[in-house]
């Protein structure tokens, strides 16, 4: 049940687009998952990781987190729900949860 939880709190994260993985990480973190619970839900999305910038320099690189397709459905190919300010729908459902069940 937690795994469905962090996969859902990440999907919902990264829905409005690319994010720092430090950012994503500490969304997490403060939504009460544990990075161990963050990176699987990572892998089981099929999160992209990119580095970005930095050039021939690694200090002034970072890495980024985005969802497969930037956000595309891969089952119905639309984009993927906004995550709203709480995450929850006024009746306690998920951004995610109202999704795969439209």
């Amino acid at each position: 049940m937690t795994r469905d939880r962090a996969t859902a709190a990440l999907r919902a994260i990264l829905a409005g687009g690319p994010m720092r993985a430090t950012e994503a990480g500490a969304v997490m973190r403060d939504a009460g998952f544990t990075d161990g619970q963050a990176r699987r839900a990572r892998l089981a999305l099929g999160v992209e990781v990119k580095r970005v910038g930095g050039g021939r320099s690694p200090g002034n690189a970072w890495f980024e987190w985005a969802l497969p397709n930037d956000g595309i459905c891969p089952t119905c190919k639309r984009l993927l729900p906004q995550p709203s300010s709480a995450g929850q729908a006024d009746d306690g459902s998920s951004d995610y949860y109202r999704h795969w069940n439209q």
